[in-house]
């Protein structure tokens, strides 16, 4: 017992004797707020000892300090001063630092190094992500949200008062949509972003297509010799739950950059529609409900290598496979002249097995200083689609309990084979203090249709029994250029695109051939002036253009439903657009005015024949239309903890048909306002409030209703590698309008909701170095691919 009680007193002695010695710290910046990331390196003389980075609340500690020993700790953070100190550790030490903003001298002018939070270019709006507290945290997706002039709705992306936009990633366009396009940008974390280009006029160098503009997502920059990887999950429930998983890598190591990315979505959603279409002798109130589901996965794999000084030489490849399913419940009650009729009771399955991939290999030449390059683009893209959809209705009298025997069997099948061809040849060089660009751009599409459709009528009469194989080609080449250049307080930038384009569709079954060739030049003009500091006055011009759908152009009929079919029109033309706007900027205030004028455009049309009570859905061109309007986004911060984004837009919309006796002229006013507030709780918590009107509104031949949302989310990150999220959308159920129109002669109305409302959990979690995000790059074929969507 003797030994046992001396042994435990020695350890209890030796222990005391080498207690670990602690110096401990917090950093701060010049307002008092922790600063996380900041590296604190230890040395001892000139040797480092150890280092440490601060967490989320600014804080580091070293153990095991040796007493009556000199130290100098170094405490450095990109943008902020860099602080040294020395002292001699002589017992438990907690330091407290603070970080001072990096002012940059340059030719007697001292500029912060903090960006603007928005920049005005001749052809371009630049939204600066670092500068928002409220789009720093989360996803591609929210940052979008925040973005100005832009609006995001139900995972749609547009220019307020515009419409859809294409979305680019490093200046390249991403082929998806919808959403897809809604997915892989929710796999992309805010703080890989640097900034979002907001392009509402194009230059000559973009491809013509698309009338609303684009939106370009710039990635930071990656480090040398530096990797990351991310996992992120997101469970969305709204009437029914969908989980999707993304993972991300990145590695930047001497001359070659990798990246890949792995995502993958499974659930479904409900879907309620209810048209309602009066014809004079008799009234169809339908009612559909649908299940969704979704099954799909991508992956993405691209790199570049630096091959020497000046040339670099990427790749990329991209795999996706898609397998949507769905089940629908359809009850017709028809009423004649007040008096119930009959019951259509009806059920379908449609099914679709899609899989794509793409290849693209990219090179880089410098040509010298100014970033004047030559940069080419080699892409091919295929697509392979089978769908299936299957119906059956049985017409009955409910008043007197009578089957009336009418019983409806449609099958159609699908299936398509799409494949492009592209080569971009783009040049950027300075001729003196003008810069130029200037290159050419062909491309080569296939697109083929295998489609079957079968009708039986009281089981034994077989009505339809067609089948068809369409085929479309089409060759578009382009050479375009582009100058610009800076004359005191002005900047004026102008360019010109000219595109040849031939295309053959051709019919089998029916013995169709449409040839059509044109030749289109696209002009662009901006001219910016420098008032004064932060503030300038803008003009733009440009000419643009809309190819239809290949799969609008095939002229097969696809039975949806007993009364219901949809057909193509291979006489389908481009519509055009041109495009003046007129801007103002200070600081974090932008306004647009904005006029556009369409001639030739699309619609996608149900027209109701009353003699057979059949519906129609198919596409024209049908009308001219005149856009004008003004918006306005103001981002500003009463506090340092609360950022807050308003938008308000007023726009004017007049259409003229060219069938005013199938489809009547419309008009209207509507406005548009939006509230983003950002709420910085501490340096771990956020909390979100967003609130939005439309007034009612004309969209193409329908009268949309007003609708307005409400939504709340919180984020919180426990450290820097974990961030949680929470999302309640469309809180009280008011985002889905309600449609409109008159169609030969015909009044229809829907009441449709698509499961909006919704509660939207995020994990993400992150290792590695954070600050790498190798570069992506978007293919010069991508509008085509949207084309075959």
């Amino acid at each position: 017992m003797k030994r046992l009680l001396f042994v435990v007193s020695v350890m209890l002695v030796l222990t005391r004797g080498v207690a670990a010695q602690q110096l401990s710290g917090k950093v701060t910046d010049s307002i008092h707020q922790p600063l996380a990331g900041v590296v604190v390196s230890l040395f001892r003389d000139t040797a480092l000892v150890t280092y440490q980075i601060t967490d989320n609340q600014g804080n580091y500690s070293f153990m095991q300090m040796t007493t009556g020993t000199r130290y100098r700790l170094a405490l450095m953070h990109t943008g902020y001063g860099r602080i040294d100190t020395s002292l001699l550790f002589t017992k438990d030490i907690t330091l407290s630092h603070i970080l001072s903003r990096k002012i940059v001298e340059l030719k007697a002018v001292a500029v912060n190094s903090d960006k603007p939070m928005i920049e005005k270019r001749a052809d371009r709006l630049v939204f600066n992500v670092s500068q928002s507290i409220t789009a720093s945290r989360g996803d591609a997706m929210d940052v979008l949200a925040v973005a100005p002039l832009v609006r995001v709705e139900q995972d749609q992306i547009a220019i307020v008062g515009k419409g859809g936009v294409d979305v680019l990633i490093n200046d390249r366009r991403v082929h998806l949509s919808g959403a897809e396009l809604a997915d892989y940008l929710k796999s992309i974390p805010s703080t890989s972003i640097e900034r979002v280009e907001i392009i509402t006029s194009p230059p000559a160098r973009y491809s013509a297509a698309g009338n609303a503009g684009l939106l370009n997502i710039v990635l930071k920059k990656p480090m040398k010799d530096a990797w990351n990887a991310g996992i992120r999950s997101t469970s969305t429930l709204t009437t029914y739950l969908t989980e999707n998983l993304g993972l991300t890598f990145n590695m930047q190591r001497k001359k070659l950059g990798l990246s890949a990315s792995l995502n993958g979505n499974y659930g479904s959603m409900k879907f309620t529609e209810e048209p309602l279409i009066n014809y004079t002798d008799e009234t169809w109130s339908t009612s559909s409900i649908r299940r969704s589901y979704a099954k799909s996965l991508n992956a993405r794999v691209l790199g570049d290598y630096q091959v020497n000084s000046k040339f670099v030489l990427g790749f990329q490849v991209y795999a996706s496979t898609n397998a949507p399913e769905s089940n629908d419940i359809t009850n017709t009650f028809i009423s004649a002249h007040g008096r119930p009729d009959s019951l259509l009771n009806g059920g379908g399955t449609t099914s679709s097995q899609t899989s794509s991939g793409s290849v693209n290999i990219n090179g880089t030449y410098k040509l010298g200083k100014n970033n004047d390059r030559i940069q080419v683009d080699i892409d091919y893209f295929g697509n392979n689609r089978d769908n299936y959809r299957g119906y059956i209705s049985n017409a009955s009298v409910p008043a007197i309990q009578h089957d009336l025997g009418e019983v409806w069997n449609s099958l159609n099948t699908t299936q398509n084979q799409f494949g492009n061809y592209s080569l971009n040849i783009d040049v950027a060089q300075h001729a003196g203090k003008t810069a130029l660009s200037y290159g050419a751009n062909a491309m080569s599409s296939r697109n083929i249709n295998s489609l079957q459709a079968l009708g039986i009528k009281d089981k034994t009469n077989t009505v339809i029994d067609d089948n068809d194989k369409f085929s479309f080609t089409e060759q578009t080449l382009a050479l375009f250029a582009d100058a610009d250049r800076e004359l005191g307080r002005f900047e004026i930038k102008a360019g010109l695109r000219g595109e040849y384009t031939f295309s053959k569709g051709e019919s089998a079954s029916l013995g169709q051939v449409r040839n059509n060739q044109y030749f289109n030049l696209f002009p662009t003009f901006y001219t910016t002036y420098f008032f004064a500091k932060e503030q300038q006055f803008s003009f733009s011009y440009n000419r643009r253009i809309e190819r239809p759908g290949y799969n609008s152009l095939n002229p097969f009929q696809r039975y949806i439903s007993q009364n219901y079919y949809s057909v193509g029109n291979p006489y389908l033309l481009p519509w055009y657009s041109n495009n003046l706007e007129l801007g103002y900027n200070k600081g974090n205030l932008v306004v647009q005015a904005f006029l556009n004028s369409a001639t030739n455009g699309i619609a996608q049309t149900a027209i109701p024949i009353p003699a057979t009570k059949m519906v129609v859905d198919t596409a024209q061109n049908f009308y001219d239309a005149i856009n004008a309007g003004i918006s306005g986004s103001w981002f500003i911060k009463p506090v340092s903890w609360w950022e807050c984004r308003n938008d308000v837009s007023g726009y004017y919309v007049g259409i003229n048909q060219y069938r005013p006796d199938l489809v009547a002229n419309s008009n209207s006013l509507t406005w548009y306002i939006r509230t983003d507030n950002t709420f910085k709780l501490n340096s771990q918590v956020y909390w979100n409030l967003s609130f939005f009107y439309y007034s009612p509104e004309v969209m193409g031949i329908f009268y949309r209703s007003s609708r307005y949302s409400l939504g709340t989310g919180w984020r919180y990150r426990p450290s820097s590698s974990w961030e949680i999220s929470l999302f309640a959308s469309d809180i009280l159920r008011t985002a889905q309008s309600t449609l409109k129109a008159n169609v030969n002669g015909v009044a229809e109305y829907y009441k449709n909701y698509y499961d909006n409302r919704n509660l939207r959990l995020v994990l993400y979690y992150k290792l590695g170095n954070a600050k790498i995000n190798t570069k992506q790059r978007g293919l010069a074929n991508d509008t085509e691919k949207q084309r075959a969507n």
